[in-house]
């Protein structure tokens, strides 16, 4: 999951930051809804004060997006190149854990993220070059008696 910002995201339509540029990407791919909202803005010039309309996007996710799902934008999953590195098991408790030091590339990547606006986001771009330049991470693994996994911090827990 990519997660560059919360939603809802309000952004002034006259703005050319990166979120905006982002945003708009993101709703030609139909990963965000948008909707148009004017308001009423004070503001002080020359000691006088004045309301200023304001022209706003606000930008949401699409109806209908599965609730656990979460924050972020799903845009490819993990697979495991090589093991570079893997410790002997070793025995702590009731468990054996080993330590690996993995290379991996994200796979079955969404259209979207070819995007060239979303070239700026470093984790998309990464990801599209994954597969040339791999990501690499050290990982714990912990044998429960019949497989190996991924250690995600308690004992007992794959």
């Amino acid at each position: 999951m990519w997660s560059p910002f919360p939603l809802p995201y309000e952004v002034d339509r006259s703005q050319t930051t990166t979120d905006s540029v982002l945003l708009e990407a993101l709703y030609k791919h139909g990963q965000v809804t948008r909707e148009s909202e004017l308001r009423l803005a004070g503001e002080t010039v020359n000691g006088r004060s004045r309301k200023v309309a304001q022209a706003l996007w606000i930008y949401r996710y699409p109806e209908g997006r599965a609730e656990d799902t979460g924050e972020g934008f799903y845009y490819g999953r993990p697979e495991l190149l090589r093991i570079v590195e893997l410790s002997a098991p070793y025995l702590v408790g009731e468990y054996y854990y080993a330590e690996a030091f993995i290379q991996w590339a994200a796979v079955d990547l969404e259209a979207w993220i070819q995007d060239p606006a979303l070239r700026t986001a470093r984790t998309l771009r990464r990801s599209l070059e994954s597969r040339t330049r791999p990501f690499e991470r050290r990982v714990y693994l912990q044998f429960d008696g019949q497989q190996w996994g991924f250690w995600r911090g308690q004992p007992g827990q794959l």
